[in-house]
């Protein structure tokens, strides 16, 4: 009876892990020498995936319609503080819910009216990373283009 041998050492030598998180950077940059794909590491990973959040409207993704953002139904609601409100406790369980890796020390949603507007700023941080580093995300909704 014949045996099969299977070698797992790799062809070339691999480097030694020095990341926790690794993802595809939102460029899509391709890195010819190496035929792959820009990656983004820890808090640039994690930070991709906050925008992602923000990219995506709820129903966009097929196979998970439930990923993403509801802020399209504020589009046609007064710029005001209950608003800001409502937006912060949905955005809130939306980083609850698909993105794990943060925790969330504050979620500031300013109204600017005049504008037709809200400035968001989102303080977190990252636990499984090294250090206590808090972090900003910020954004607008409603804003002309």
């Amino acid at each position: 009876m014949g045996s099969l041998i299977y070698n797992v050492a790799l062809a070339e030598k691999s480097e030694t892990k020095k990341y926790v998180y690794k993802d595809i950077s939102l460029d899509a940059e391709s890195l010819p020498a190496k035929n792959d794909i820009k990656a983004s590491f820890d808090y640039g990973a994690v930070q991709n995936g906050l925008t992602n959040l923000f990219l995506f409207a709820q129903g966009e993704r097929i196979i998970l319609p439930e990923f993403g953002n509801s802020l399209y139904k504020y589009l046609y609601e007064p710029v005001n503080e209950i608003v800001a409100g409502n937006i912060g406790e949905e955005l809130l369980l939306m980083f609850q819910t698909w993105e794990p890796r943060i925790t969330i020390d504050k979620i500031q949603i300013t109204p600017v009216p005049d504008s037709n507007q809200y400035s968001i700023v989102v303080k977190y941080r990252v636990p499984s990373l090294k250090g206590d580093s808090i972090l900003n995300f910020n954004t607008a909704i409603n804003a002309r283009r």
